[in-house]
């Protein structure tokens, strides 16, 4: 029974959020820190400068909400995402949930970075249900999963938390903002800082 109800909502979130469609813009916000400075433009995917050896292109991500295949994400060593790779997952049985969460992993390991590191965001609640453990289950040997944490990648020290602080119904990670900020302070120095 549970089943079907997941499959009802499931239907429901495709016509309230529209059908998915492929990418029709290759747009991309470019930060490059070169020539005394952080320069910021939009450019396209096929305008951005070649990958060049000794620098590290980290490819940032957030909000996909289970529309990530429809992006067309551009190329570089390290792709980051920065949580709500689902949609309103408390509707759903953990079980089903779960699966959706598959999916992703899957996805985000089939893209052709070095290294991929995701943090979940408030409507990711199945995987504050399913534990840090079992989340790094489902991601080994393909993905990171960070929370509350930092880790060593492409010889950065990444910083990654999915803490956020609003009033939305989908409240995952949105609690014991205290003991969560400050054992990220206590992590030091980091590279990246990833946060939902």
């Amino acid at each position: 029974m549970a089943f079907v109800k997941d499959v009802a909502l499931d239907i429901g979130h495709h016509f309230w959020l529209g059908m998915p469609q492929k990418a029709t813009s290759d747009a991309v916000l470019h930060c490059d820190e070169c020539d005394g400075g952080p320069k910021h433009a939009v450019k396209r995917a096929a305008a951005l400068p070649p990958l060049q050896p000794g620098r590290t292109r980290v490819v940032c991500l957030s909000d996909t909400h289970e529309r990530h295949e429809c992006i067309r994400v551009p190329d570089g060593d390290l792709l980051v995402h920065c949580g709500d790779l689902l949609t309103i997952s408390r509707h759903f049985s953990t079980g089903y949930a779960e699966r959706k969460l598959r999916r992703f992993v899957r996805w985000l390991a089939a893209q052709p970075h070095r290294e991929k590191v995701w943090i979940a965001g408030n409507h990711d609640a199945v995987v504050e249900a399913l534990g840090c453990d079992r989340v790094r289950e489902i991601c080994a040997g393909r993905c990171t999963y960070v929370q509350d944490e930092a880790v060593q990648v492409c010889g950065l020290r990444l910083v990654g938390s999915p803490y956020s602080r609003g009033t939305s119904k989908n409240e995952a990670f949105q609690h014991g903002a205290a003991r969560r900020l400050a054992a990220l302070r206590a992590i030091g120095r980091c590279d990246v800082l990833l946060t939902h």
